[in-house]
């Protein structure tokens, strides 16, 4: 593995590559491998990533600086399991790159609750982790918290693309500011007529 530098976060060791296998990165717990013989938790093949919804390509719209990364995960001896999140920047055609840190622990992935074999587990990458109009792939991999066994593939890449909503909320008003405009100064009937009388002897 990678040798973490400050660059990357201070302890943060980066996966050099996106099709290493996730005992790589044993985030979500100790493995046990005098288990090994116990069936393993399995991934869901349709992650997904929101809010938002996917385009005609696949790719998933995100417009929110946080992003809701989720997928199913199994186990078939009905153990509660958990997934580990990886995320990849993407190239043009939805190949990973680069990892990207979206913790601060050491394999920058976030891990998920335990779930009921069956549910969905979901990690929230917080703002600020993801750029703006970046393009990204993400993968899991499940852990069962009976057995201690880690999946040992990932599932399917899912794509995701992070853009950022236009404000075009207007400020409020300052009511307490002067009126610029002093044709609409409220109006007030005066009566001059005395005081031209006595400017006008004629």
């Amino acid at each position: 593995m990678a040798t973490a530098t400050a660059a990357d976060g201070g302890g943060f060791d980066r996966n050099q590559n996106p099709y290493a296998a996730p005992s790589t990165r044993p985030a979500a717990g100790p493995a046990m491998k005098s288990l090994a013989a116990a069936s393993r938790p399995v991934s869901g093949k349709n992650p997904s990533a929101g809010p938002g919804k996917k385009d005609a390509s696949g790719v998933w719209q995100v417009s929110t600086p946080e992003v809701k990364l989720s997928n199913t995960v199994t186990d078939a001896d009905g153990s509660t399991a958990n997934l580990t999140f990886e995320v990849w920047t993407a190239d043009s055609s939805g190949n990973p790159k680069t990892q990207v840190a979206i913790s601060d622990n050491q394999y920058g992935v976030l891990v998920s609750d335990f779930v009921k074999s069956g549910s969905t587990a979901s990690v929230t990458v917080g703002a600020g982790r993801l750029k703006p109009n970046g393009d990204y792939v993400f993968h899991t991999s499940a852990y069962a918290k009976d057995s201690g066994l880690y999946e040992t593939s990932w599932s399917p890449w899912a794509r995701f693309h992070v853009s950022m909503p236009v404000d075009l909320t207007l400020p409020n008003p300052n009511t307490s500011a002067p009126n610029p405009d002093q044709s609409a100064q409220p109006y007030t009937n005066l009566d001059y007529s005395a005081e031209l009388v006595e400017l006008m002897p004629w």
